[in-house]
Formats: C-alpha cells, sequence, structure tokens
C-alpha cells in the first residue's frame, strides 16, 4: 500500500515540476519576445513559418513546449493565429527528427537491427510529413483552421462563466515562477538580459 502511495507522490511530484517547467518557458519566452521582431517578420511567409516551426523543434527536441510558447505568443498577439498554425505543422514535422536522430546513433551488434530501427524511424518521419503537407496545403489555401479558432475565440469570449473559473495551473505555478522571476531580477541577471 504504502509502496503504491509513493508511486502515485512520485508521478503527482513529477508532472508538477513538467507542467513548473512549461510555465517557466513561457514566461522566459515573454522576455524574447522583444527581441523577436525580425523573426517575425520571417514568418508572415507560411513555409517559412512551417521551416521555423520544423527547426525549432529539432533544436528543442520537444513540441510540446515549442507549442506551449507558441500558443502563448498567439495568446498575446505577439504572433497571428494563422503563423502559430504553420509554426505548429513544422514543430510536428520536427518531432519526427528524433526518432531518426536516435535511430543512426544507436549500437547494435547485428546490421540488421540498426537497419530495422532507422526504416521504422524514416516511416514515421515519412507518415508525419505526408500527414502534414495536405492538412498545410488546406491551411493555406481555404484557412479553416486560422477560422476554427476565430470563431470558436469568439463564441467563448461572451462566456461569462469561463473568466470566473480561477486557473488551476496559475494556481499551483504563480508563487514558484514568480518567485523564481524576482529571484533573478533582484540579483540583476534579468536586468542585464532585458537591457541588451
Amino acid at each position: 500500500m504504502f509502496k503504491n502511495l509513493f508511486r502515485i507522490t512520485k508521478f503527482i511530484f513529477a508532472l508538477y515540476i513538467f507542467i513548473l517547467a512549461i510555465e517557466l518557458i513561457k514566461k522566459s519566452a515573454l522576455f524574447l519576445a522583444g527581441d523577436l521582431s525580425s523573426i517575425l517578420l520571417v514568418i508572415k511567409n507560411p513555409l517559412n513559418s512551417l521551416g521555423l516551426g520544423w527547426l525549432a523543434t529539432i533544436i528543442m527536441q520537444s513540441s510540446s513546449v515549442f507549442i506551449a510558447t507558441i500558443a502563448t505568443f498567439v495568446g498575446l498577439n505577439i504572433l497571428t493565429l494563422t503563423s502559430g498554425i504553420y509554426l505548429m505543422m513544422g514543430s510536428v514535422l520536427g518531432n519526427s527528427i528524433t526518432n531518426l536522430i536516435v535511430s543512426l546513433f544507436t549500437r547494435s551488434k547485428k546490421i540488421r537491427d540498426f537497419r530495422h530501427g532507422f526504416e521504422i524511424a524514416l516511416a514515421n518521419s515519412l507518415y508525419h510529413f505526408l500527414f502534414i503537407v495536405p492538412f498545410f496545403l488546406i491551411e493555406l489555401l481555404f484557412h479553416p483552421f486560422t477560422n476554427l479558432g476565430n470563431n470558436l475565440a469568439n463564441s467563448l469570449q461572451g462566456f461569462i462563466l469561463l473568466k470566473q473559473v480561477p486557473s488551476i495551473v496559475g494556481f499551483l505555478t504563480n508563487f514558484p515562477v514568480n518567485y523564481f522571476f524576482n529571484l533573478i531580477y533582484s540579483r540583476g541577471i534579468l536586468k542585464s538580459m532585458v537591457n541588451h
């Protein structure tokens, strides 16, 4: 019984740390928003947005963190919803590259095992590519995802009950996130980052 309770406690703690890390990354990204003005000009082109989402996810090795950051930027009107959609599509492509990287650097005693691992990773990347291309073209030509997002946001905007629901994530993470940023600001680290 205590073993199961300990496992559940570990899981909840790990989940909390994961959510806290995403909140820290989102808030940190807001400090970078001012420096992103040159990038924002590049991503007005849908193909560039797709490529930047792909590259950023390959570098970060986490599509979840990248998508959370993009959602924050869209929510704060730093990015348009359309650019955010293309960046997220690129993130799906970038996420499949991780499998290829792992398969290339995995050592096995038999060449057949390496080949099978690489074939599976390549099939996964090809699947993601074939999945994204039609959705990219549909969004580029008809904008159904942008329209759906805008319509959904407009219909929920007047829904007063949603404004009264407290943010559970905000409640759980505001104190440590604010403490962390106050700490680095008081030590002058954040001041030097903001001034440059």
